[in-house]
């Protein structure tokens, strides 16, 4: 497909080509892309260089499911090989319809006579639903809730975090000047080339530099070209090229011949069975915390002297400061329980579901729990500290006035009272005075 034409425009006077066509032709590029690249894994000889017209007599299409869904094999019948007309053609699609049924991909709105009949849109909705149901749907995020573009969203976000420049929020604008590719190739393997450097140079020699290093590294097929990520970005197109590097990646940490792994960035965890028993571990210590935590503010003394009252503020500010540590080994465990799940799925093994009492769920309930008590621990001491402090005022003030109150008296006395008398009487009445001061103290 010639891009260059279909962008083309003519003067101002003319219209120019929709945005959708522009979308709908980079998503063509891609996806033959796609497919070639499939056929080439599977040893396939057939190629595809025009959607509309290369799967209309149906053969790409079933060897196309044979390679991405072998067990979609078991409902092929005998289809013909060399299609003269069109009932041998939609014989052959109508075989490729019920592998793609059993490998259960969502066809609405498609059949063999669209196929047939090169329905531009329905072929590509086609083809992004093949795509989606056996490279993207099956990913998972870091839980059950989370898979399919959302789990991949979440396992590029992981993987591209703390990069300068970049933050991944979607599979369009996020991506647009090559730092977000170029961070992701350097996540696995951060000593091939220096990102801080790479990420200063041009967006085209950035994204070119990140497809070679994907294509030559980690065997990606190059599905996109440069200029797909400069200006607009088409999301199905970046999510198939994006899927093809997570599956790339999970193959390579599954392999225990190679030296880099998927877990890169938790590289304590090189085994399926270390990795579970590390989550297991991880997750019985957050609890037992939790539960120690619980018993400790329930100890928390909410009622007594002002000193008394400083300390469990204190114990309330020290839990609140643990809480904030054990918040980032919850997160280190939820990107833990991801790591095994792809790992998993790369190597064909059973997919890992914790214990019930391990479960997610229960730390972050005990969490929330634990955080709602020593709210309400912290407000009660915190107004028993204010009422202590408002009692020891009022004392103060009280006794302030009663001492200022008998100066005063005894002063007064003082003033009334004439020494008479002898220089030695007068030392006496003084002597009295001071004593009867001292007794009063």
């Amino acid at each position: 497909i010639n891009l260059s034409g279909i962008l083309r425009t003519g003067n101002h006077r003319n219209k120019t080509t929709h945005p959708l066509s522009v979308m709908s032709a980079k998503q063509q590029e891609t996806f033959v892309r796609w497919i070639n690249a499939q056929l080439t894994k599977g040893g396939e000889e057939e190629r595809v260089s025009n959607l509309d017209e290369d799967l209309k007599n149906g053969i790409i299409l079933i060897k196309l499911m044979k390679c991405v869904n072998p067990a979609s094999m078991s409902v092929l019948k005998k289809y013909n090989h060399n299609p003269k007309n069109e009932i041998h053609c939609n014989d052959n699609l109508s075989l490729a319809f019920n592998m793609i049924a059993h490998a259960q991909v969502k066809t609405i709105g498609v059949g063999p006579h669209d196929v047939y009949k090169t329905n531009p849109k329905l072929v590509l909705g086609l083809i992004w639903s093949i795509i989606y149901a056996v490279q993207v749907g099956g990913i998972k995020g870091d839980d059950s809730k989370k898979g399919g573009k959302d789990g991949l969203l979440l396992w590029a976000k992981r993987h591209t975090a703390n990069y300068d420049g970049v933050e991944v929020k979607n599979f369009t604008t996020s991506w647009q000047g090559g730092k977000a590719l170029c961070a992701l190739a350097h996540s696995v393997d951060t000593s091939a080339f220096d990102y801080s450097e790479m990420a200063e140079k041009p967006a085209a020699e950035l994204i070119e530099f990140a497809f070679a290093q994907l294509e030559s590294k980690w065997n990606v097929p190059r599905l996109l070209d440069v200029d797909a990520l400069v200006d607009m970005v088409d999301e199905k197109s970046l999510m198939t090229y994006i899927s093809e590097i997570y599956h790339a990646f999970a193959k390579q940490a599954g392999s225990q011949t190679k030296k880099k792994r998927l877990s890169n960035f938790y590289q304590s965890i090189k085994a399926s069975t270390g990795m579970t028993d590390g989550y297991e571990k991880g997750m019985q210590s957050l609890l037992d915390w939790a539960t120690s935590a619980t018993e400790r503010l329930g100890n928390i003394q909410k009622e007594g002297k002002l000193t008394e009252l400083k300390e469990s503020l204190d114990a309330v500010n020290a839990m609140k400061s643990e809480r904030r540590e054990q918040a980032g080994k919850l997160t280190d465990v939820e990107v833990m329980l991801a790591n095994i799940a792809n790992v998993n799925k790369a190597n064909n093994r059973q997919e890992y579901v914790p214990d019930e009492s391990l479960q997610l769920t229960k730390a972050i309930e005990a969490f929330e729990k634990l955080d709602d008590q020593a709210a309400e621990v912290g407000d009660t001491v915190r107004a028993n500290y204010r009422k202590a402090k408002d009692e020891i005022c009022k004392i103060y003030v009280g006794t302030s006035k009663k001492v200022f109150d008998y100066i005063r008296n005894q002063t007064k006395q003082l003033t009334r009272q004439s020494l008479a008398g002898s220089w030695d009487e007068q030392l006496k009445a003084v002597d009295e005075i001071l004593a009867k001061l001292s007794s009063d103290e």
